[in-house]
This record gives C-alpha cells, structure tokens and sequence, in this order.
C-alpha cells in the first residue's frame, strides 16, 4: 500500500537527480488511490528484498517502487509528492540486471527508454486512473 502526508507550494525534484518529473492536476490522495490499483505493477517476492534495499533514500520523500515485467525485467524507484491540487512523480532509480541505476548512470539512449516505458506502462495507467493528463518536465 502507498501512503503519503507531504503538503508543499513548490513541487518538484529539484536539484536531488532524478529523471524527469510527471506532474498531474490531481490531489495526492486521489494519486495514491490509483497507485495502490496497479496490481499488476506490484513487486514479485523475488524482488521484495531489492525494493526494501533502497526505500528511505530519498527520506524527505515519499516512495514506491513499481516493477515492470518483460524485456527487460525493471523495477523503478518513484518519489512522488503532492498536496490537494497537484501530485509530482520521477524515477530516482532503475533496478535491472542485478543492480540499480541512477540516471547519471545511464547512456542517453536508454534514459530516454525508460523514460519512454514509463510513460506508456505507468504513467498512461495513472492518466486513465485520475482522469488527467500528466505534463512532463525536464
């Protein structure tokens, strides 16, 4: 279950590193609603243990991880915040391959790979879920 309580006037990931924040014109409790529904993005046991390894590092955040199966088998690590008019979600990491990634980590090309599968498996399913449309900012 995701839970959150962060109020704040100015949302977003600031200088911490991330990739690019998604914003979304709805409460965080709405958010946290439609994130709690994405059964199928829920983290596998095999996985529960990796998850657990970096929740509390972004600490003055709240967090989720949503893993993604297939080509190639992913779990990204979200911090997300809002307040009653607006929620702001980014990947602070990727987990693949045995290992977790920060963006900095990563050649342009794949950045913008899971940028891109975020936004169609996770992002898309939040847009149907709260009915609206979620800006990207870099």
């Amino acid at each position: 279950m995701v839970t959150a309580g962060v109020t704040s006037c100015t949302i977003g990931a600031g200088t911490l590193g991330s990739f690019e924040d998604r914003k979304f014109q709805v409460s965080i409790e709405e958010m946290l609603v439609a994130m709690n529904s994405l059964e199928s993005h829920k983290i596998p046991e095999k996985w529960k243990p990796t998850a657990a390894s970096i929740e509390g590092t972004y600490g003055f955040f709240e967090n989720t991880n949503f893993y993604l199966k297939g080509s190639p088998e992913e779990m990204y690590f979200v911090s997300y915040q809002g307040n009653s008019r607006v929620t702001v979600m980014s990947i602070r990491s990727v987990f693949k391959n045995g290992k977790w990634f920060i963006e900095n980590d990563l050649a342009e090309d794949e950045r913008e790979r899971i940028e891109n599968r975020f936004d169609r498996e996770i992002i898309a399913k939040l847009e149907k879920l709260t009915n609206s449309k979620a800006t990207r900012d870099e």
